[in-house]
């Protein structure tokens, strides 16, 4: 159980960060060979000289805390932050997270874990490169590298040097999903499903079921010199996620996801929902980068 908790619990807060905070990416007309196209729904609709259409390059901090334990989980309380940058130069978009958070046990020594999770995504959605870097009390325990490619279906390690993975087909990354739900909130839909491969090594490809629920209400946080609130004016939505690795088969959700995310791709607030435990990810800093990309 330790083990599961300081060597999972990160990646999954980072992969729903990355399906979401990338909300907003490609909301150009996009134009790729038969061979790469996506499904119908993840589409943009839209045109512009920019790729990556109303989203804006970011740095953002969050803390991370433990706010219910269930059952019987020995885990008495979780801390820590992330830290989250987007940034694009019109034909791709890379994003990074660094964690760095502390797991308290009722039976047992705290465990520390320090992540670093990045993707780097190609303008059409058919590459992604992805790198992870975990240690443990200070220990190196994951370091890895790998490509992977829709229109080859496969996923390849290059460090490891581990065997390729098979990709299902209409299997998407970070940012066509984001697209998927985009155009799904455009259109009125309530409900998106796709397949979902975001750099996990441990998961592989997970079916995604996201609720779009309502309008999120303005935020109403406290005035802090570290959170440029310019960034928090863009409209806002909630939206329910459900995770189901797909090498599982369960009809029950690995976990579940809320979140609070702005349309120019800054996600305000999450909460993460685990079997045993619930998780809050919350705001204390954002500030805008350098925009190389612009319309």
């Amino acid at each position: 159980m330790m083990n599961r908790l300081g060597l999972k619990k990160e990646w999954v807060i980072f992969s729903g960060a990355i399906a979401l905070a990338l909300l907003i990416l490609l909301i150009a007309q996009i134009s790729t060979s038969p061979k790469s196209q996506t499904p119908a729904s993840s589409q943009s609709k839209f045109t512009g000289k920019n790729a990556f259409g109303t989203l804006k390059p970011h740095r953002a901090t969050y803390d991370i805390k433990l706010i219910k334990a269930r059952g019987m989980s020995s885990i008495i309380d979780v801390v820590g932050t992330m830290t989250f940058e987007w940034r694009s130069d019109c034909d791709s978009a890379t994003s990074s997270h660094s964690f760095n958070t502390r797991y308290n046990y009722a039976d047992s020594a705290p465990i520390i874990m320090e992540s670093d999770f990045s993707t780097h995504e190609s303008h059409g959605g058919a590459q992604m490169d992805f790198t992870s870097l975990r240690k443990k009390n200070g220990i190196l325990v994951e370091n890895i590298r790998g490509h992977a490619d829709r229109d080859a279906r496969k996923i390849e390690y290059t460090r490891p040097a581990l065997d390729s993975q098979k990709l299902p087909d209409n299997v998407v990354f970070p940012t066509y999903h984001s697209l998927a739900v985009l155009n799904a909130a455009q259109s009125g839909q309530k409900i998106v499903k796709v397949k979902l491969f975001d750099g996990n090594h441990t998961e592989g490809v997970v079916e995604v079921n996201t609720i779009i629920t309502k309008d999120a209400a303005p935020y109403t946080g406290e005035s802090s010199p570290a959170i440029d609130q310019s960034l928090l004016e863009a409209p806002a939505k909630e939206l329910q996620l459900a995770f189901f690795p797909l090498a599982k088969n369960a009809e029950t959700a690995d976990y579940e996801m809320t979140l609070i995310f702005h349309e120019n791709g800054v996600m305000r607030k999450a909460q993460i929902e685990y079997d045993d435990f619930t998780l809050v990810q919350t705001l204390t800093a954002l500030e805008k980068l350098p925009e190389i990309c612009k319309n």
